[in-house]
């Protein structure tokens, strides 16, 4: 009997060990369009010793200017309790990149010198950088608990409020 006790512990604590361990790693969702038809995907990188990075890569277009692709980095924290999942995450500590652009018309032909491509450059991911900080001032819609209601080997569901808010699968 005593045997049996010690050994449901021991495979009770590697199961428990297992499970912690499922969550690190990075994470994304499918990449949604929004009614102006910008694409953006998350990703969600949790480490050991509870550190989070939150990743956003953006696509856009624009029939004036062109074609390009933004992420923003968010860095935070996250607390594990179970199912329970404590986040939090630092707007205004945020970087924003500009990761590709293709422009038309008229900024076509700018975008052929090259300092005036980098001025440019600078110019759309300052104004990226200042909105999407400006946005999360407001509302910070990452800071508090969510549950974990599926997390598997490649599957990853986080509820809110006995919402979805978001289905992951892991990034190899």
């Amino acid at each position: 009997m005593k045997r049996q006790i010690t050994l449901l512990a021991l495979m009770f604590m590697a199961v428990m060990s297992i499970s912690a361990q499922a969550l690190e790693g990075t994470w994304k969702t499918a990449t949604e369009t929004d009614e102006d038809g910008d694409k953006s995907t998350f990703f969600f990188t949790f480490e050991q010793g509870g550190k989070l990075t939150w990743r956003i890569l953006m696509a856009a277009s624009d029939n004036e200017t062109g074609n390009f692709e933004m992420s923003m980095i968010i860095p935070g924290s996250y607390v594990r309790n179970g199912n329970r999942l404590t986040l939090k995450v630092i707007p205004k500590k945020a970087t924003c990149k500009v990761e590709h652009v293709e422009f038309i018309g008229e900024y076509k032909q700018l975008a052929k010198d090259p300092q005036m491509k980098a001025k440019v450059l600078d110019m759309l991911q300052d104004a990226m950088s200042k909105e999407m900080k400006k946005e999360f001032a407001k509302e910070n819609p990452f800071d508090g608990d969510v549950t974990i209601s599926k997390l598997t080997d490649t599957e990853l569901t986080l509820k809110e409020d006995d919402e979805d808010i978001f289905k992951l699968t892991r990034v190899k």
